[in-house]
């Protein structure tokens, strides 16, 4: 390991990377500079340590959670899906669309559900709840997959929701493009 890496306190190192020492370095270096010097000298540098220990304590759960989050995760039964979209639309029907979203994510975020059939309805309802949330852009971005993906219960009303999404952002560019595909398929 090269001095400019330094050591993560997490895998036992204790120090702080480079960057961040001198950071921690030149802040100690100004309290001491506006308090006097030597009367905060000590409780700085005890403060300092906790720091680098809670930095440490920190990027070790980061690193962590990390992991954890790339684990791919296995398909979720049909039974499983439905109960959570069920639950998600309950959430969207209380008004809670942040709550559905996350629910909702839950399956569309998971690349193998991607061929169950229960997909769609999941990508769909996502993106409803984004939208009533006023969440434009994750919203735009879920309808568009509906597009992609060509499910056409869902194309329609897809289409008029980025249409409602482009008057809401001032794209009138984005508003005739999804008219005219409106008009052209449907």
């Amino acid at each position: 390991m090269t001095p400019s890496q330094g050591r993560n306190p997490s895998s036992g190192g204790g120090a702080l990377p480079m960057d961040h020492r001198m950071t921690a370095a030149r802040l100690l270096a100004l309290l001491l500079a506006c308090t006097g010097g030597q009367a905060f000298a000590a409780p700085a540098a005890e403060g300092l340590i906790e720091i680098e220990t809670e930095i440490g304590f920190i990027e070790g759960a980061a690193n962590r959670l990390e992991a954890r989050l790339a684990v791919k995760a296995p398909p979720q039964s049909t039974a499983s899906q439905m109960a959570q979209i069920n639950a998600g639309l309950v959430y969207h029907q209380l008004g809670d669309h942040k709550r559905a979203a996350l629910l909702l994510l839950r399956i569309v975020d998971v690349e193998p559900n991607t061929e169950q059939p229960l997909y769609k309805d999941a990508l769909f309802f996502l993106a409803e709840a984004l939208y009533e949330d006023r969440n434009y852009a994750a919203a735009e971005s879920y309808f568009r997959e509906v597009l992609e993906r060509n499910y056409q219960d869902y194309n329609k009303h897809a289409l008029l929701r980025l249409i409602e999404i482009a008057s809401e952002t001032g794209r009138q560019r984005h508003i005739d493009k999804y008219f005219a595909l409106l008009t052209k398929n449907h």
